[in-house]
C-alpha cells in the first residue's frame, strides 16, 4: 500500500515531534520536515508527495505566508494547510487570501490532524463530502480512500479490478480489498485508460495484472490466478489494448 507522502514548514521542535508522532503509523511517510524556507521550497520542486502543512511564522517571520503565495503561483499544485498558533485577525485574514486548503490552530492533536489532511484533499479537488459518503477520490496517481477511520492511499498499479456488488464497487489490490461507494463508470472515469479497461458490465480490470486470455470462455486469468470475466461487447476493446495470441 502506497502511503499518503506529507512534506512540513516548521521550526518549532514540539510541533515538529508532534507532527513525527501524529503521521508515524503505517498509512502516512513525512518526506521532510523543513525549518527553513529556502528548504522548503526546494523540497516542493524536487519531491514526491500529496499535501504541505506549513507554519505560518518561522523564526518569528511570516514566511510560511510567502511559501503559501510560492506555492499559488507555481506550476506544481499540491494542497497546503496552514499550522499555526497565531490568533492575530490580521494575520488570519491575510491567510484566507491564499486560499489554504485546510487552517489548523495549534496545539493540535492527531485526530484534528488527520482530519485537516482529508478535508484539504477534499477542498483541493472540489470534492467536498467524498471520504464521509465512501467515495474514492482520485488524485496524484492514486485513489485515497476512507478505510474505517483511516484514510489509505491505493496507487494505480496496486489494483487488479475492480467488481460490482449491489450499489457499492469493490476495489480489491494486491493489499486487500475496499469497499467503495462509486459505480464502475465513475470509477472508470478517474482511471487511465492505457492500464484499465471494462471486461464485463461488471468488472475493471487492470490489463498489467492478465496473465491469460481464453476467447472461447470469454474468461481472463489474472497473474494471481484470479478469473474476471469478459463479455463479447467488451472483448474487441481489450485486444486493441492487449496483444492476444489466438
Amino acid at each position: 500500500m502506497e502511503k499518503i507522502k506529507v512534506l512540513a514548514l516548521e521550526d518549532n521542535k514540539r510541533d515538529i515531534a508532534l507532527l513525527e508522532d501524529a503521521l508515524s503509523d503505517k498509512h502516512f511517510e513525512i518526506v521532510a520536515i523543513d525549518s527553513e524556507l529556502d528548504d522548503a521550497i526546494q523540497h516542493y520542486q524536487t519531491l514526491e508527495f500529496d499535501v504541505v502543512i506549513i507554519d505560518i511564522f518561522i523564526s518569528n517571520q511570516p514566511l510560511g505566508i510567502k511559501f503559501a503565495e510560492i506555492i499559488n503561483t507555481s506550476n506544481i499544485k499540491k494542497p497546503f494547510i496552514f499550522l499555526t498558533s497565531s490568533i492575530d485577525k490580521n494575520v488570519f485574514n491575510t491567510a484566507k487570501t491564499l486560499d489554504p486548503n485546510n487552517y489548523l490552530i495549534k496545539p493540535f492533536n492527531r485526530s484534528e490532524l488527520l482530519f485537516a489532511i482529508e478535508l484539504s484533499l477534499e477542498s483541493f479537488l472540489h470534492t467536498e463530502g467524498a471520504f464521509a459518503n465512501k467515495q474514492p477520490v482520485f488524485y496524484n496517481k492514486a485513489f485515497f480512500i476512507r478505510d474505517g477511520k483511516s484514510l489509505v492511499k491505493v496507487g494505480i498499479d496496486e489494483i487488479k479490478y475492480i467488481t460490482i456488488e449491489g450499489s457499492y464497487s469493490n476495489m480489491v489490490t494486491e493489499k486487500g480489498d475496499f469497499i467503495i461507494q462509486s459505480s464502475l463508470n465513475q470509477m472508470m472515469n478517474g482511471l487511465p485508460t492505457d492500464t484499465f479497461i471494462k471486461s464485463h458490465r461488471n468488472y475493471i480490470v487492470n490489463i498489467e495484472k492478465i496473465d491469460k486470455i481464453y476467447t472461447n470462455d470469454n474468461l481472463i486469468i489474472l497473474t494471481t490466478g484470479e478469473n474476471i470475466l469478459l463479455s463479447r461487447r467488451n472483448r474487441d476493446n481489450l485486444f486493441n489494448k492487449y496483444k492476444v495470441l489466438k
